[in-house]
């Protein structure tokens, strides 16, 4: 699905189920987003047979419509997929079957990738042709690419769908977010010890007679709140990398 094409209450329901999903892994994982050049007719074939009713024929109609417009420009089409890692083969496969499970549980379409799609896969993520060379922060051959990491920032800093501007962008391939779940006691340790920094930054702030800090204040009110839902068990912390990689012509335009 395409939440983007979708109404205000398929896209909070889709999210939600997402967030459920990421919930219940229990290990650090990698969410991959990368271009798609897929046939429209099979995407939608695939959507419809989750479906059944007059109102999923109609509102697959509009979705469909859209859905057509863009594949044929190939803008805005991604794919994701949920990098997951293991010490050993049996590990592992516990871990995709739950997954799995998982997935169905929250009426989310998902199956595991075939070792060939793994390859496309990998190939997708850098289009660069011919025999590359890599050199500090570059990566050259037929094309340049490079990769950025955007600076860590607090979730009250963040506004929903900050990502979608940079997906737009010309040239941005693969996207990857490198995920860690904290356990409790971790997150409650990391929260408290942020909240004494804003404590005595604010008490020091106070004694120069300066003005408040809106920054500081944010960090405050993530922490406290981070560190309640934790503490009550109605929430997780999760460390994340962002990291976008870019590619262009040459170096200038790069």
């Amino acid at each position: 699905m395409s939440i983007d094409l979708v109404g205000d209450v398929e896209r909070e329901a889709a999210l939600e189920a997402i967030a459920e999903l990421y919930g219940s892994i229990g290990r650090p994982f990698q969410v991959l987003s990368v271009r798609a050049v897929r046939d429209p007719g099979e995407h939608l074939a695939h959507m419809v047979e989750r479906g059944e009713g007059r109102r999923i024929e109609r509102a697959m109609a509009a979705y469909g419509a859209v859905y057509r417009e863009l594949a044929m420009a190939q803008q805005g089409l991604r794919r994701t997929v949920l990098l997951v890692d293991a010490a050993s083969t049996p590990e592992l496969r516990r871990t995709e079957d739950g997954l799995v499970r998982a997935a169905e549980d929250h009426g989310i379409p998902a199956r595991l990738l075939l070792p060939d799609e793994v390859h496309a896969l990998r190939d997708r993520c850098l289009t660069i042709g011919g025999p590359a060379r890599i050199e500090p922060g570059l990566v050259s051959g037929g094309t340049v690419a490079t990769a950025l990491v955007p600076s860590r920032r607090w979730p009250a800093q963040v506004e929903p769908g900050w990502l979608t501007a940079l997906l737009a962008t010309d040239g941005v391939g693969a996207v990857s977010m490198r995920v860690r779940p904290m356990g409790r006691a971790e997150a409650m340790s990391f929260m408290t010890t942020r909240l004494r920094q804003v404590r005595a930054a604010d008490r020091l702030a106070a004694e120069r007679g300066e003005l408040a800090d809106v920054e500081r204040e944010r960090v405050g009110v993530t922490a406290t709140a981070a560190r309640r839902a934790v503490h009550a068990g109605a929430g997780r912390i999760y460390l994340v990398d962002t990291v976008l990689l870019v590619e262009a012509a040459d170096r200038a335009a790069l």
